[in-house]
Order: C-alpha cells, then structure tokens, then sequence
C-alpha cells in the first residue's frame, strides 16, 4: 500500500467517525428522557430539600417515571441546561426563577428564559420550559393533584406547603393552573 493511499483511507475513517454522528453522551440523552430527573440547585439548599422530597414522592405514586434528583453548581447553569434540553425539571426559588426569566441579575448575559410553574413550594417553584409538551406537564401534574396531601406530608416541615392564592415570581405552566387552583389556602395567621 503506498503513501497516498494509506492517508486517503485513514482520512475517510477519521471522517467517518466525526461524522457518524457517535457520542458519548449518546446513552446519557437517553438516560435523561426516560426518567424522572429533578434538579436543583447547590446553592440553594432548600431547593435540593424540595427536589429530593419530590423525587421520593414521584417514587411512590409514579414508579414507572423513575424519578430521582440531581444538582446542578448554581442557578444560572441549571437554567442553561434547562433551556437547551438538556433537563426538563427544576426546583429553583421564585426569586431565580423569575430573574431568568426577565434576563436579569446573573442572568443578564444569556437573555431572558422562558420558565414556568409547575408547581409552588412556598418561595420555591417546580420550573419547566414553556415548550414543555401538554402531555410530559399532565404526566407530572396527575400524581400531584391525585396525592397532595402526601406530598406535603413528605415536606411537612421542611418547607412550608403550598396554597393557593401565592402571587409567583414566573407564570404557571397552562397544565399547571387547574392543580394551582385546587391547592389549599393558606391558612389564616394566628
């Protein structure tokens, strides 16, 4: 085999694997898409106390969803990855939830994001991209409404329950807004 030949081949192999399209990450897309992934921040504490509570009672009340929670370093990277697809879920503070979603603060340089609600926890909202299809936001909402109380009983206290009336930093998720409507009301002070 000469010279030329030898490159040729080798330059067609090489172009062949860049171009085949192979990932590593290939197992992990698909990782992500068929399980229940709830992230949240680890600079938020509470954040992560209200992922893993909502992971524990997706296991319970949705096994077949695979659920289970994750961190991210910050809020801002959370949302990156929330917006390019990477994620469907996140547990985030009203207060970062709704300067992503003006593009303000740490979120001025990447622009406004379009989060919303899936779900209230005091300050903190289950967020999801407004794209998020009908379906994958029923899917969630169901086991919610269907099992409420359990789900305060899961984050009874550790964070304060939900209610209706809350005013929120992001708007609520068009499938959200019937579980937002059927919540408790806050109970009156004193």
């Amino acid at each position: 085999m000469n010279r030329r030949s030898f490159l040729v081949s080798g330059s067609a192999v090489v172009a062949w694997a860049l171009l085949s399209g192979h990932s590593p990450y290939r197992k992990f897309h698909v990782f992500r898409k068929t399980r229940l992934i709830i992230t949240a921040p680890n600079d938020d504490k509470r954040a992560g106390v209200v992922a893993d509570g909502l992971a524990a009672f997706f296991l319970t009340y949705w096994k077949d969803s695979k659920p289970s929670s994750g961190r991210a370093q910050t809020a801002p990277e959370l949302v990156r990855v929330l917006l390019t697809n990477q994620l469907d879920f996140a547990v985030l503070s009203q207060k970062e939830a709704a300067a992503a979603r003006a593009g303000q603060g740490r979120y001025a340089k990447y622009g406004a994001a379009p989060l919303c609600a899936l779900a209230v926890f005091k300050d903190h909202v289950l967020a999801t991209r407004e794209d998020l299809l009908k379906p994958i936001g029923e899917k969630i909402i169901a086991p919610l409404q269907a099992h409420w109380d359990a789900l305060d009983a899961e984050l009874s206290g550790k964070v304060e329950a939900p209610y209706a009336g809350q005013s929120l930093g992001i708007p609520l998720h068009s499938v959200a807004a019937d579980l937002y409507q059927r919540m408790p009301a806050k109970p009156a002070a004193g």
